[in-house]
């Protein structure tokens, strides 16, 4: 009792990122870009580093750690 997941799915979700970037987190974006209607302007969205959070040794082993509770047997 008492124990419960105080994240939200995007926040969980930019955590695998960071794994997956080498350890930089990043903020995240759900949409790639928008696209006018009337003009067909398209604007587009960048991520952008907010900070590193692993090492990129630790990330590798993470990933590795992944991969390896997900393969085949």
């Amino acid at each position: 009792f008492g124990h419960g997941m105080a994240a939200t799915p995007v926040q969980v979700a930019n955590a695998y990122v960071a794994i997956a970037n080498g350890g930089e987190l990043r903020t995240p974006v759900l949409v790639r870009g928008i696209r006018s209607a009337e003009t067909g302007e398209e604007v587009t969205f960048h991520t952008q580093k907010i900070r590193r959070v692993l090492s990129e040794q630790s990330a590798a082993t993470l990933r590795l750690m992944l991969t390896e509770a997900t393969g085949p047997g």
